[in-house]
């Protein structure tokens, strides 16, 4: 679902050079619900820095693993894509991701300054260090290489060997880092934007603050910020959000995957107009918007 938006300035920073558009839950979680508000500066920093970490919260994993991966294996394949793995062989253990559901390794230099690398990529790496190093042409093409039996070392040019290892089990690199305050944040204040319109952009304390922490990337939830965080329990996987009226200020709910869900609160901020809320269905792939009844 794309809503209009009338203004060309982004509602973060103000800025009216390359508005672009953002997509409130981030795409790669299968968020739908765009508007075009946000600079491609604010755009690109808050994705790199804070929404590219979202798959690596302990309960996304866990409903990648458990459901997603089962009711919808497209969004699953995405979603691992962006992801880090670890491969366990006889040799220890690599670093990799997942593409089309096989484990590529992830190149990488050891300390002993030995080169891991994917063989697709492996005959090109062996070239340019022969070349080089002056160690004379290799002594195998690259379908030799897809060849090699497991585990043997073999010298390919002059003092330049290989070894071909097989990885036996795979599993993903959990870093248990939760979402970062930020991201909730953010795609809340999108959608009270979504309700206000260009009101958005006053140049009131309160909206100053909220515009200001997004974009420093720092939220002080002990002021005027509050940041709750549970796990729901609910049979359908969709995305929601909600703006849940002011108490005192306005407070917006979001749902992620119907299980994950943060409340924000926004302190000092009073929103007027109709409680409003998004479901966007991941399996049927409907998106609703419906008044709350009071």
């Amino acid at each position: 679902m794309n809503c209009n938006w009338s203004s060309s300035k982004c509602i973060i920073c103000g800025s009216e050079d390359e508005i672009t558009k953002e997509h409130l839950i981030p795409e790669h979680l299968g968020g739908k619900l765009t508007a075009k508000f946000l600079c491609r500066q604010c755009n690109s920093t808050l994705g790199h820095r804070v929404e590219s970490d979202i798959l690596q919260d302990p309960i996304i994993r866990q409903i990648l693993d458990s459901r997603i991966a089962h009711e919808l294996p497209e969004l699953a394949e995405k979603m691992r894509s962006r992801l880090e793995y670890i491969g366990h062989g006889e040799h220890g253990e690599v670093s990799g991701y997942m593409k089309k559901g096989m484990f590529t390794v992830k190149e990488q230099i050891l300390e002993d300054e030995s080169l891991i690398s994917p063989p697709e990529k492996s005959i090109k790496h062996l070239q340019a260090i022969a070349v080089r190093e002056g160690r004379g042409p290799l002594l195998i093409s690259k379908n030799d290489l897809n060849k090699l039996p497991e585990g043997e070392i073999i010298e390919v040019a002059d003092g330049l060997w290989i070894r071909n290892c097989k990885v036996d089990a795979v599993q993903p690199k959990l870093r248990g880092k939760v979402i970062n305050p930020v991201v909730p944040v953010k795609i809340a204040f999108e959608y009270l934007a979504l309700h206000c319109g260009n009101v958005i952009y006053e140049n009131s304390p309160q909206l100053n603050s909220i515009r200001y922490q997004i974009a420093n990337i720092k939220i002080q939830t002990d002021e005027d910020i509050r940041v709750d965080r549970w796990v729901a329990q609910y049979d359908r996987l969709f995305h929601g959000l909600a703006f849940e009226g002011n108490n005192p200020g306005a407070q917006v709910q979001i749902r992620l995957f119907g299980s994950l869900a943060f409340r924000i609160s926004f302190r000092n901020l009073a929103v007027h107009g109709p409680r409003i809320a998004y479901t966007h269905d991941l399996i049927s792939e409907n998106e609703v918007r419906n008044l709350i009844p009071s």
